[in-house]
């Protein structure tokens, strides 16, 4: 009970100062929040491929053969990425993009069922599939497996990508072994070929295919103009520029309150601290004890924003396709108290220095 009266003490005339954080923090994480919608919506967008990713296309007048020699050809690289937009077709409304890796890929796709594709699936030919949880009602199951149709053949589905109650660009999406297309008889198309690396610079993949060319004597790859460097953080904070404009100057109104709230504070705690010091305490340890007050002020306001933010969100007032609570909206958050708290530190040592237990006495 009597450190719940010690508690309660400390923390008196810190309303507003909760206010102000509270709601600076909820801006923050808004802010946040709404930029990593945007840069993951954009990386979705250009089908999750990296700032080193060569946009390329096959000669027309090339025969089927000689193209699948090419791409055969390219996948003797190490550590490359292939993608085949619209290559083969699957059932009516979706949307097939071939895809082959033999070293390092970061998974964009959230994956609701299953397993995502690995190295070792692209050792063979085997029809395989994974597909966005749109195109479930589109597939069928036999002997306790499911499995998509393209024309007659059945093709396994491995993993179900998506997000539960978001929609995504990839919904409709069947992403398959490329080995399938380039060992069928059909034609492949000359169109929507991705040659991209995690470790590889985008200089090096465009030498890697004139390489090709070079080999064969002829044009078989024509390299498409990719307008500058693609950064999708970069796009998504030019994107999000007005909600995070409009927030910084409601934060920038918000932190002014704040720093004449924390002045309030202390001028209200001026008496205790003049005994204090006259009693033996000198800055530093008063310093601390404001530092630790103020620590205490922000855990609390931090999970008031937290449990304010949920509520936001289960009515619906903030929609969960534009805004998710998460460790890096909460991180961010921290790392926001810690930087106003080297303004408290210093609005603290100005006023305490201030402080003589001889004005305190004289009623000053």
């Amino acid at each position: 009970m009597n450190k719940l009266r010690s508690i309660i003490s400390k923390l008196r005339h810190t309303q507003f100062i909760i206010i102000c954080i509270v709601t600076m923090s909820i801006f923050v994480s808004l802010i946040t929040s709404y930029v990593e919608k945007e840069r993951k919506s954009i990386l979705e967008l250009n089908n999750f491929k990296s700032k080193n990713s060569v946009n390329f296309s096959i000669g027309e007048n090339i025969e089927n053969l000689e193209r699948v020699n090419t791409i055969n050809s390219l996948k003797k690289n190490k550590d490359i990425i292939i993608t085949h937009l619209y290559g083969m077709r699957f059932e009516p409304g979706t949307m097939g993009e071939g895809i082959y890796f033999n070293g390092e890929y970061k998974n964009g796709y959230n994956l609701l069922q299953g397993r995502f594709f690995n190295k070792s699936d692209f050792e063979s030919d085997k029809k395989i599939v994974v597909i966005g949880k749109g195109v479930l009602d589109k597939t069928h199951v036999k002997s306790g497996k499911r499995y998509i149709l393209s024309g007659t053949d059945e093709y396994e589905v491995i993993g179900v990508i998506g997000k539960k109650n978001v929609q995504t660009r990839y919904d409709i999406l069947v992403l398959y072994n490329l080995n399938c297309e380039l060992n069928n008889k059909d034609i492949i198309s000359d169109t929507n070929w991705t040659l991209d690396s995690l470790s590889t610079e985008e200089k090096k993949l465009q030498d890697m295919l004139c390489g090709i060319n070079e080999e064969h004597k002829d044009v078989r790859i024509l390299l498409k103009y990719k307008e500058g460097q693609f950064n999708p953080l970069e796009s998504a904070l030019r994107s999000s520029d007005f909600l995070i404009y409009n927030s910084l100057l409601i934060i920038g109104c918000v932190f002014f309150s704040l720093v004449r709230s924390i002045c309030f504070w202390l001028d209200n705690i001026r008496l205790e601290i003049g005994i204090r010091k006259a009693f033996g305490a000198n800055d530093r340890d008063l310093l601390f004890d404001m530092l630790g007050r103020y620590i205490s002020i922000s855990l609390i306001s931090i999970l008031a924003a937290i449990g304010i933010q949920k509520i936001l969100i289960y009515f619906k007032i903030l929609g969960c396709e534009n805004y998710l609570i998460t460790f890096k909206n909460i991180g961010t958050g921290i790392l926001f108290q810690i930087i106003i708290s080297l303004f408290f530190i210093t609005i603290s040592m100005i006023k305490i220095n201030k402080i003589t237990p001889n004005n305190i006495l004289k009623g000053n």
